[in-house]
């Protein structure tokens, strides 16, 4: 998938960026599998870009929970509040065992 930054809104871009220098600096892969959404009503599809997905294929435990750890440190201030629970949180980890993913979606 082609990421179009040009769609980003300025947040998302800071956050991507630590997304790629997190992939590359504990060798693990990034595959970002999902992006703007037409006609979605959330944050995948609003412009600018609030939110994507990324698989963890290939990642190990301990990467998923360090990344995560080092995300909220640094830009958990940029997470949208959950609608489950109201928590402010910039990523949160889903799926089911190959459909695990990660989802980051940053305040508009």
């Amino acid at each position: 998938m082609i990421v179009d930054l040009s769609i980003f809104h300025p947040s998302l871009k800071l956050i991507y960026a630590f997304l790629i220098t997190f992939s590359v600096e504990n060798s693990v892969p990034l595959r970002v599998t999902s992006l703007h959404r037409s006609g979605d009503n959330g944050p995948h599809g609003s412009l600018p870009l609030r939110a994507f997905d990324f698989s963890v294929h290939g990642w190990h435990r301990r990467d998923i929970r360090k990344f995560k750890f080092q995300l909220e440190n640094l830009y958990g201030y940029l997470g949208a509040k959950s609608l489950s629970d109201n928590v402010q949180r910039v990523i949160i980890f889903h799926g089911e065992s190959d459909q695990y993913h990660g989802h980051i979606q940053c305040i508009p």
